[in-house]
């Protein structure tokens, strides 16, 4: 389930940046597809600016969300003495670390694969 909700919210997201949120028709999409397009023919800068406002966000509060939930969770384990609830509360802080850094890295990791399929990047957003 948590990976089918990460793969959707990606998608999203990816979605999201790519297209202009206004009218987008086919040739618009095969130009995009092609590389050919240009950031500003697919992304306003009224849009871009909103865009660029929540991916801060997003970006900086994953990380933030991450220490203070591992925070909690250890300390809630420590005050059970359990050990296995001190073993779950590392697992746990481990794969946060990691959706934390892929979130985090979403724009350099798009921006070195998609030229590498002849799509066109972030347009900048990151």
């Amino acid at each position: 389930m948590k990976k089918r909700v990460l793969f959707m919210f990606l998608f999203f997201i990816g979605t999201f940046l790519l297209l202009n949120i206004g009218e987008v028709n086919a040739a618009d999409v095969v130009h995009l597809l092609d590389g050919a397009a240009d950031c500003q023919d697919i992304i306003d800068a009224e849009v871009w600016d909103f865009l660029q406002q929540v991916f801060n966000v997003i970006k900086y509060a994953g990380p933030l969300l991450c220490l203070v939930m591992s925070i909690v969770d250890f300390v809630k384990a420590a005050a059970s003495q359990d050990k296995d609830a001190l073993v779950k509360a590392g697992k746990t802080t481990g794969k946060r670390v990691v959706y934390a850094l892929i979130l985090f890295f979403i724009p350099t990791l798009i921006n070195f694969l998609f030229p590498l399929l002849g799509w066109v990047g972030t347009c900048g957003i990151g």
